[in-house]
């Protein structure tokens, strides 16, 4: 598969869990710790107790991203596996064709900012991504970097095509607040609660100022804000979330600089 098509089908879908996906993330009501190699900080989540919301009702999509937002800077650290599948939903001709599965570690560092690492398999093509100090180190196959190394290092305010193409995404994952442009105005509806988990359904998301088609069934822990799966089909494909590891030590280090370079384009 050529790069430069890779790029356009593949990375925006690491972006997207790396924005999207950890951006809809939590904390817990016991105190936990967490620490991550890029930050090295240590920190106690603040216990929360949010009333269970009424099936059939409707909340605030500002307020539900912002009780999502604070619980992860609580929470510090956390991990995610996603799988994606053609759901064969759809008819239009925007519709994309892709299937397999990611995994994701992330930690909020002593700045403020969020680390993550990612390995993701789909469409045949395998990816590793980390993000830390607001850049990305992307390693795939046919894809090297100008000094013929393995890694590239693509920055927000890169001029390289692949950073121009993916720079808000890069951005957005190093924010653990990003959630709160995500479900900024969209629309949220209480499907119903049950063992203490509520579901929403979310639609009309914006992801970096564009629309995203489609729904997402979002599961909350009542009592501590914390996302236990989300689905979300958009586009003919079907991509679910499972969330876990709240709290435990996480270490996200970037590749070796010497096995890192710019760009194509740079």
């Amino acid at each position: 598969m050529p790069w430069g098509y890779a790029v356009r089908r593949l990375v925006p879908s690491l972006a997207a869990v790396l924005a999207l996906g950890l951006g809809a993330c939590s904390s817990g009501t016991s105190t936990t710790t967490a620490t991550s190699a890029a930050g090295g900080a240590t920190q106690a989540s603040a216990p929360v107790t949010p009333a269970a919301p009424v099936a059939g009702g409707s909340v605030d999509g500002t307020a539900l991203g912002k009780k999502m937002a604070d619980a992860l800077v609580a929470a510090k650290s956390g991990k995610l596996t996603m799988t994606f599948a053609s759901s064969g939903s759809a008819t239009s001709t925007s519709a994309v064709s892709m299937s397999g599965t990611a995994t994701s570690s992330f930690s909020v560092n002593s700045a403020g900012s969020m680390d993550s690492s990612v390995t993701m398999q789909i469409g045949g093509v395998a990816l590793e991504a980390v993000v830390s100090g607001g850049a990305m180190y992307l390693k795939m196959p046919g894809l090297t970097a100008t000094n013929g190394k393995p890694w590239i290092k693509l920055d927000p305010a890169g001029t390289d095509p692949i950073s121009k193409q993916v720079g808000t995404q890069i951005a957005q994952a190093g924010d653990p607040r990003s959630a709160l442009s995500t479900y900024e105005n969209a629309k949220v509806s209480v499907v119903g609660t049950s063992g203490g988990v509520t579901q929403y359904r979310i639609t009309e998301l914006v992801v970096s100022g564009t629309p995203v088609t489609g729904e997402t069934m979002l599961y909350v822990e009542d009592s501590t804000g914390r996302p236990v799966r989300s689905v979300t089909e958009s586009m003919g494909v079907k991509a679910t979330a499972e969330f876990s590891g709240w709290g435990e030590p996480v270490s996200i280090a970037v590749p070796p600089a010497d096995q890192v370079g710019p760009p194509p384009g740079a």
